[in-house]
């Protein structure tokens, strides 16, 4: 039922204990193991090291249950906070973005105010962003190129008129400029459409384009009970 409503962590957990249950089928071994490899296919695991073997650890809010130090944690994909509390210290807090299959390594660190670091994330730019940038930019080269056709079809055009006694009448020079305005202004109308419509896909592939997580670290000032400090924003 837990697996139905899309609920697969936990019903990975009910599968486990049934494994460990003295009591339960062994004929069914097999078809529990298969059960957990296809939701191991489809879910996240972060491997949780804390500093202080007393602190108690949280995941979205909910304290995790005979939480083990370097233990590994199934997680439905897409991001969650992890909270390591001790009695003594300010809280530590880390934001981690998961992806199926994904196994991420978060270190929390309780430490006094003074030596204290913010966790804080930063976004890198995934493959679909690049794919958008590169299409975004054929689309500008392109209405470029059916902005400077589209002029040549408007010079040409207003010389050809001086070739010519009303809109038939036209000697050979006329004739020749009058077909380059159009074939320039077919190509125009071209490239125009197509740059405007590759444009526009390369800005919806960028700002649709999923999130990911990356570390890095950033100068910080901060104003803790101890006084002022100057350290670092640290992303894991």
């Amino acid at each position: 039922m837990l697996r139905l409503l899309g609920r697969n962590v936990e019903a990975a957990a009910v599968y486990e204990q049934y494994q460990k249950d003295p009591a339960a089928d062994p004929a069914r071994a097999k078809d529990l193991q298969r059960i957990l490899r296809e939701i191991d296919a489809v879910v996240g695991r972060v491997r949780v090291q804390v500093n202080r073997p007393d602190a108690t650890v949280r995941l979205d809010g909910h304290e995790i249950a005979g939480f083990v130090n370097d233990g590994i944690i199934r997680v439905e994909p897409g991001e969650h906070t992890l909270v390591a509390n001790h009695p003594k210290f300010p809280p530590a807090v880390v934001v981690v973005q998961v992806t199926p299959r994904e196994e991420r390594v978060v270190v929390l660190r309780v430490v006094p105010p003074e030596e204290r670091t913010v966790v804080v994330e930063r976004v890198a730019t995934g493959p679909q962003r690049t794919i958008g940038v590169v299409i975004g930019s054929v689309g500008l080269a392109g209405l470029a190129a059916g902005a400077v056709a589209g002029a040549i079809a408007v010079v040409e055009n207003d010389a050809a008129k001086g070739h010519c006694l009303g809109k038939t009448d036209c000697d050979a020079q006329g004739v020749s400029l009058g077909a380059t305005a159009k074939t320039s202004a077919t190509v125009s109308t071209i490239a125009l459409s197509a740059g405007g419509g590759l444009l526009a896909t390369g800005v919806i592939l960028f700002f649709t384009a999923p999130r990911k997580r990356t570390t890095g670290a950033t100068p910080r000032f901060s104003i803790s009970p101890t006084g002022a400090t100057i350290g670092w924003e640290v992303a894991f």
